[in-house]
Order: C-alpha cells, then structure tokens, then sequence
C-alpha cells in the first residue's frame, strides 16, 4: 500500500497514518547492504535540503526499531545513512511521523511513501479513498473445468 505526497519545496512536516498494522522484519544488514532487510516503509527519490546543502536521489526507509531515516543507494547496492533520524515509525498503529523536511524535487507527479501491511485485508477509515492502479496488479488466471 501507498500513499502519495506532492511537498512544494516548504519545510513541512508529514504525518502518514496507514490504519494498518506494519510488517516489522528483523534487520539482516551486512556491510550496509539494502538486500539483507525489507523495510517495512519506503519512498521513491526525492531531492531536499539538508542544513544549506542538497541531497540527491535519497528515500525514506524505516530502520526496524521505530526510526525514519533518509538514505541513499549506491552503485553496489550499499545504504549511504544520510539522517538516521528523520522521523518515527509505529509498527502497530501504522501512523509515521516525519520530522520538518524541504523536498524540493522527486520523480513522477508525486512523491510515493510505501508501506506493507501484515494483514492482506486493509483497513480504511471514514473519508479514506482506496485505489487500485492498473500498473500496480498482477493477475494469475487459473482455467477452472465447471
């Protein structure tokens, strides 16, 4: 699941709430690599100052015990820790809390913060819309004999 974030180059702050309970895996990082954990939240880039100075191709991505952080990839898949502290994260609740950020750019028309969820059964509250995007389905076709 995912939500979508349009920040507009002001310092904001974001509080996420996915009314779901998050996947919280045990953290297996070696040597900073990315595959060795799942995270259970994670956006796509975005560029954003950072005391004076811009910060390219960096996402959000939880660190397992109740942190944001922000992060950076690079070319052999290592995590380059940019914040480790960019904001909290309740595994149970489902709500994130991302401290004061200025993004100032990111890739497509929003900014996609991804969550996954324990239970395949998602929950909404009142005045929540759902959507499900075509490039987002996949589909397996069993042929049943009637």
């Amino acid at each position: 699941m995912f939500k979508k974030l349009t920040p507009s180059n002001i310092r904001t702050t974001f509080k996420l709430e996915y009314n779901n309970e998050l996947i919280k895996d045990d953290i297996f990082v070696e040597n900073d690599t990315k595959t060795y954990y799942k995270p259970a939240f994670e956006s796509t880039l975005f560029n954003y100052d950072r005391n004076g100075v811009t910060e390219n191709n960096v996402f959000f991505m939880d660190n397992g015990t109740g942190n944001v952080m922000i992060v950076r990839s690079n070319s052999q898949n290592q995590l380059q820790i940019i914040s480790p502290n960019a904001g909290t994260i309740d595994y149970t609740t489902g709500i994130i809390n991302i401290n004061a950020i200025t993004i100032y750019s990111y890739t497509g028309t929003a900014l996609k913060v991804y969550a996954r969820c324990t239970n395949r059964d998602i929950k909404t509250k009142n005045a929540s819309i759902l959507q499900m995007n075509a490039e987002d389905l996949t589909f397996n076709i069993t042929q049943e004999r009637l």
